[in-house]
């Protein structure tokens, strides 16, 4: 096809995506069409086939985990065709009506139409987060080495969620088992009480689950009291459905109703298929006032069929629920056991001690023997980025007092290439002002000649780029009067004039305009 001109390279290529080893070959070195490979359009079909298939194939390493994970999800899919199957076509064949109204069931007529996602603290009176994000952001000092959006996240908000959901779980399992009582419904119906979902597990959901979401991402958590009602047939649950739907409806003004409304709607027989049979139930997500107070709880619908092999695959389902958790361990892992990556691991950590006993086997001795370790740069990349100074002493240990050459080399390095930043420009951009001052006041100290730092200020990258403008685009003010205190003696008035009107090469703006014009768009998408 290729040779008759029927069809380009890049067509030929792409026949083999479908081949992971070989597809990832040709995408990684850049080729495009056969040319690449010197292949003319004068040779056979077969010869370009055999040659491409020649390219080895990448061997994934097999885990002890992946292996229990595929033997899991196997026995469970044996566990589903035998008990859940059979019981469900039969419902479809025998009950055609029931089986369309629960595989198209969404639970629209009867739910509330949410203006964002469902959240804990979207409700008017749901468990709210006393501080923004930006707020603690703003308050917390630069030069602390503590994460405090993770720890309000998982160990304030978080346990002010689960404290009123263990307050309000009681009246709401009363609750929904009072609906389906023998003598408030005819519906045969088994109600179970579940468990508080425990704080551990919260904790590993939110992280593995929600780390993208808004903050605060435990706030994403709607099932921390949740219960279940299982029916015996089709015809059952979709009175159960009906029955549950018209409850509300009548009795939700009720100040003994502590169920208010029906929030969100999650059907898993909508994609149920009977060539690959699985777990499916119904649930819902609903609003529990009590005193004033909202939480959101989960109330599960399913099938005895269901039941009886959620209670067979249950210990499958621990294991097979790991495996995203597995996938990131596997990531980590592979990093940890990098020779190249470990400097980089306790850059991050501020690890300032490991930081020595590495450089000290490695037989560190001066910045050319840094640059030899292919982990370095990445290494000081984070240490300026999260402002951790041990660290960064921990490096300067290597220089001596009066070697100005080196010293002034290593803040000169430049730290994230794609963007031409060296660690003091980085440090500002990130509003690192203690490694600011570590910076400016050391290579004071060792050169004993100012001219020398403000040289380390003034230099400018490829963008036309320098600490102040670094650190006007974040409006770090605390980060520029450390910087300009360097220029406060009469004869510096020229240099620092120049300074201020550097201009940057993209927009053609000094420090000033580029933080005026920034500051004006933030203003607008506030408003």
């Amino acid at each position: 096809a290729v040779e008759s001109e029927q069809m380009t390279g890049k067509q030929f290529v792409a026949l083999f995506e479908s081949d992971h080893g070989l597809f990832l070959f040709l995408s990684s070195s850049g080729l495009d069409g056969l040319a690449a490979y010197g292949l003319s359009s004068s040779l056979e079909a077969d010869k370009v086939i055999e040659k491409l298939h020649a390219v080895p194939r990448i061997q994934e390493p097999q885990y002890g985990f992946d292996i229990m994970h595929d033997a899991a999800t196997n026995e469970s899919s044996a566990h589903a065709k035998l008990d859940i199957k059979p019981v469900l076509e039969n419902e479809e064949q025998n009950n055609a009506p029931n089986w369309q109204f629960i595989t198209s069931y969404d639970g629209s007529n009867s739910t509330r139409q949410l203006e964002s996602r469902l959240r804990q603290d979207s409700l008017p009176n749901g468990v709210k987060s006393k501080y923004s994000k930006q707020s603690i952001i703003k308050r917390m000092s630069s030069s602390v080495d503590f994460n405090a959006l993770k720890f309000y996240d998982l160990n304030i908000y978080l346990n002010e969620l689960m404290l009123r959901c263990g307050m309000m779980n009681d009246a709401f399992q009363k609750q929904v088992k009072r609906m389906f009582a023998a003598n408030q419904s005819d519906i045969a119906a088994m109600f179970r009480e579940g468990p508080l979902k425990r704080l551990e597990r919260c904790r590993v959901k939110t992280e593995n689950d929600y780390h993208d979401e808004a903050f605060p991402n435990s706030a994403c958590l709607l099932d921390i009291i949740r219960c279940t009602v299982t029916f015996g047939t089709l015809n059952a649950m979709v009175a159960g459905i009906e029955w549950f739907e018209q409850y509300i409806e009548q009795h939700h003004t009720e100040s003994s109703c502590c169920v208010k409304e029906i929030l969100r709607v999650k059907n898993g027989f909508a994609t149920y298929d009977h060539s690959v049979p699985e777990y499916c139930d119904i649930k819902y997500n609903v609003r529990v006032s009590v005193d004033g107070l909202d939480v959101v709880a989960e109330i599960q619908f399913l099938l005895q069929s269901m039941a009886l092999f959620k209670g067979k695959s249950h210990k499958f389902y621990n294991i097979t629920r790991k495996k995203e958790e597995f996938e990131n361990l596997k990531q980590v892992s592979s990093i940890k056991n990098s020779a190249d990556k470990k400097l980089q691991i306790l850059g991050v950590n501020d690890d300032h001690k490991g930081i020595l006993d590495f450089l000290i086997k490695a037989k560190v001795k001066t910045l050319q023997d840094l640059l030899s370790i292919d982990g370095f740069i990445g290494c000081l990349f984070k240490v300026y980025e999260h402002g951790h100074v041990r660290s960064l002493k921990t490096f300067l240990s290597l220089f001596a007092e009066d070697d100005v050459k080196q010293v002034r080399s290593f803040f000169e390095l430049k730290v994230n290439e794609g963007r031409d930043f060296n660690g003091l420009m980085f440090a500002a951009y990130r509003g690192r002002t203690s490694v600011v001052s570590l910076v400016l006041d050391t290579l004071l100290r060792v050169s004993q000649d100012k001219r020398i730092v403000q040289d380390l200020i003034e230099t400018s990258n490829q963008y036309g780029g320098t600490v102040v403008m670094s650190a006007a685009i974040k409006g770090n003010t605390e980060v520029l009067k450390k910087v300009l205190a360097f220029y406060n003696e009469p004869g510096d008035k020229e240099r620092k004039v120049k300074l201020l009107n550097m201009k940057d090469r993209k927009n053609n703006e000094t420090a000033a305009k580029v933080h005026e014009r920034i500051k004006k768009n933030q203003d607008a998408k506030i408003k």
